[in-house]
């Protein structure tokens, strides 16, 4: 499978199934933050993706 996070679309919504948040938490979790904000960010995308895989839902993006 290739990088869920480029996958996520500025411009339009964007949806991760509990099967592809698995993956995307593996994913982040391979990213090296370059400062405090960025690790934060992470930090929230990983709950966000856990939260949503114990309720066996969906994440969801949304674009502008």
């Amino acid at each position: 499978m290739g990088s869920l996070t480029r996958g996520i679309n500025k411009h339009a919504d964007t949806m991760f199934n509990t099967t592809q948040l698995n993956f995307f938490i593996d994913e982040i979790a391979s990213l090296t933050p370059d400062n405090d904000s960025e690790r934060e960010l992470l930090n929230v995308l990983r709950d966000a993706a856990e939260s949503a895989i114990r309720q066996r839902g969906y994440l969801w993006f949304s674009g502008d």
